[in-house]
């Protein structure tokens, strides 16, 4: 009787602690990777594997801040085979979006797209929250990460209801923390006398500029890309 092969190993006999519906992911260029379950967003997993890609618009597909590249083909370091096809097909706000645009292929809204299977991402630099600068000293270049104190973050209001008794402030706090994960903020004074006014010049829809994570230091009715 011939004596039994034993099964070649795979990924998954690897990683053997994974969910059965999980993916796995690997952001570039900082190598971060992990197994995320199937149907999250590209801009989720990142943020649960703590890679920080620009998002302004909070998922609206709007800002275009969120673009990623997805590399193909076989990576046998990581042990995957990735594909455009394991991210669930652009929308039509998306396509509307890349085409004007001019996207190259296998650009993606970050926000915009879910996992189906394995892939392995590229975030280009202009995507990265953490901005890289080249510094010399003693002759040797090195790269030092540049985290910038003012970010700007977009959010659309819901419709205030009789039984709702927050104040602009307090519901503007709750949609950056739901939307944004920005949590125990504090505002200007000056900003937040012209609050009320700019979230009826945009329709309950504005776009905080926030220092630090902290403090609310600007407010802009509509969406906005820059200060």
């Amino acid at each position: 009787m011939a004596e039994q092969q034993p099964a070649a190993t795979t990924f998954a006999d690897q990683d053997a602690d994974a969910p059965l519906d999980a993916t796995r992911v690997v952001f570039q260029p900082n190598g971060r990777q992990g197994d995320i379950p199937a149907g999250t967003t590209l801009l989720d997993a990142a943020r649960q594997l703590g890679v920080e890609i620009e998002s302004i618009c909070g998922g609206h597909q709007t800002c275009g801040k969120c673009k990623v590249m997805v590399e193909e083909g076989d990576f046998a370091k990581f042990g995957i085979h990735s594909h455009a096809d394991h991210l669930t097909p652009p929308g039509e706000r998306e396509l509307d979006y890349a085409a004007k645009r001019n996207f190259a292929p296998g650009m993606r809204l970050s926000c915009a797209c879910q996992l189906t299977g394995d892939v392995v991402i590229r975030v280009p630099e202009e995507s990265q929250l953490r901005k890289q600068v080249v510094r010399k000293a003693a002759g040797v270049a090195r790269a030092v990460d540049v985290d910038a104190a003012m970010r700007l973050y977009y959010v659309e209001l819901p419709a205030a209801e009789l039984k709702d008794h927050r104040g602009d402030w307090e519901r503007l706090q709750d949609e950056l923390a739901a939307v944004h994960g920005l949590d125990n903020l504090r505002i200007d004074w000056s900003v937040l006398t012209v609050l009320q006014e700019t979230l009826a010049k945009g329709n309950r829809a504005l776009t905080a500029t926030v220092w630090n994570e902290r403090e609310v230091v600007h407010v802009q009715p509509g969406f906005h890309d820059a200060i």
